[in-house]
């Protein structure tokens, strides 16, 4: 079992930003590329740039931002929930002590990102691209995964829990000791060196000798 440092912000201790008053905290943002201990109130922004931002002390809460450019940022503590994120690009990004939580990231783009004490829980992850990431601490609850590439996954500590992995590639990324007896892994796509140490079910076991190229004889 995976353990998770929880991000520690408070709303007390943020400044609500609402959609109103968005333009003007962005512009000034930009300009000191730090923006710390903020509540993002339901900001609707589709393809909004936030490149290269420091982040720290977050709470982004029921916003729209889809298309989004956030490469190059830097996110410690912070909670990220109930946003609509889909093909945002976090490329090159690193998230510290982060949780996303019932958020819409289906075709985002997390290449080459660093994960370090990460949770995605119950969110919608379909089509997105984790390729060549880097991460100690990271965890994946109740998502939903289905065609998302994993590739070159490396570092320590990471975990899908009842998660649908259907039809992710996996190739390059080690699933050695990772537990996915809770998790649908139809259709997913790996090598034998990739599966090497994998905790399956019987039946799942059977369905991987299948995608291996293995016949079992009853």
């Amino acid at each position: 079992m995976i353990k998770i440092l929880e991000p520690n912000c408070p709303k007390e201790d943020l400044s609500p930003i609402h959609q109103d008053a968005f333009t003007d905290f962005l512009e000034e943002s930009l300009a000191s590329q730090r923006i710390s201990h903020v509540l993002l109130d339901h900001i609707n922004r589709p393809g909004e740039t936030l490149e290269g931002l420091d982040w720290r002390h977050l709470v982004m809460e029921g916003c729209s931002l889809p298309n989004a450019v956030m490469t190059g940022c830097d996110f410690t503590e912070a909670i990220i929930r109930d946003c609509d994120l889909s093909n945002a690009d976090f490329s090159d990004s690193v998230f510290s002590t982060v949780r996303f939580a019932g958020c819409k990231l289906i075709g985002a783009n997390f290449y080459a990102c660093g994960f370090h004490n990460i949770t995605f829980s119950d969110c919608m992850i379909g089509y997105g691209t984790l390729m060549d990431a880097r991460c100690t601490s990271l965890k994946f609850e109740g998502c939903t995964l289905d065609n998302a590439r994993i590739n070159r996954l490396t570092g320590k500590n990471y975990q899908f829990s009842n998660c649908s992995l259907a039809y992710v590639n996996f190739h390059g990324t080690s699933l050695n000791g990772l537990d996915l007896t809770e998790c649908d892994i139809t259709g997913a796509s790996f090598t034998e060196k990739e599966l090497r140490g994998a905790i399956v079910t019987a039946p799942q076991a059977c369905q991987l000798a299948k995608l291996l190229g293995i016949t079992i004889k009853e």
